[in-house]
C-alpha cells in the first residue's frame, strides 16, 4: 500500500500519513482479502479531504461511514467521527444529535459522552452537559488521575 504526508507544510504539525486517495477508495470493500473495512476507508478519505478544506467532501464521506455497519473485529468504530466533525466545524446541534445517535448503538464510548457535554455546555445547556460529564466520570473512573478531560469534567461538575 502506497502512503504519502497529506497537509505537511513547513513549521505546520497538521498532517497525516494516509494511503493516497486512490489506494483508499479501492480498499473501500471488505470481505476476504481486504486490508481495512469501509469505515476506515472513509475515515481516510474524510481526514484527508480535511487536510486539502474540503470541508463538504469530508462531511461526505463521514456521512457515508456511520451509514455502514461496524465490521467485527474492528479497531475503532469511528461511530462518533461525525458528531466529532461537526462539534469542530461549530455546527453544535448537529453534533449533539449525531453524539445522541451514536451513544444510543454504543454507550460506553467515553469520548463522545465527553464531547456530547462540551457541545451541551457550548449550547448552555448546563444541566445536560453536567449529567454527561458524570457520566463520562463514571466511565473513566480508572484513568490516570491527570488527564485533561477528567480535569475539565471535574470542574464543569462542582
Amino acid at each position: 500500500m502506497r502512503f504519502h504526508i497529506e497537509g505537511a507544510t513547513e513549521g505546520a504539525p497538521n498532517y497525516l500519513l494516509v494511503p493516497s486517495t486512490n489506494v483508499a477508495r479501492s480498499a473501500a470493500h471488505v470481505g476476504r482479502g481486504s486490508r481495512f473495512g469501509q469505515r476506515t476507508a472513509y475515515m481516510f478519505l474524510a481526514e484527508a479531504a480535511r487536510l486539502k478544506g474540503r470541508t463538504g467532501e469530508m462531511f461526505t464521506n463521514l456521512k457515508q461511514l456511520v451509514q455502514v455497519r461496524p465490521g467485527w473485529g474492528e479497531l475503532e468504530i469511528y461511530e462518533d467521527a461525525l458528531a466529532d466533525a461537526y462539534l469542530q466545524a461549530g455546527r453544535v446541534d448537529e453534533a449533539i444529535a449525531e453524539y445522541e445517535r451514536a451513544l444510543r448503538l454504543f454507550p460506553g464510548i467515553a469520548r463522545a459522552r465527553f464531547h456530547l457535554a462540551q457541545a451541551y455546555w457550548k449550547k448552555g445547556s448546563k444541566d445536560a452537559a453536567r449529567a454527561q460529564y458524570r457520566q463520562f466520570l463514571e466511565l473513566w473512573k480508572h484513568a490516570d488521575e491527570d488527564l485533561p478531560e477528567l480535569a475539565e469534567a471535574r470542574s464543569r461538575v462542582g
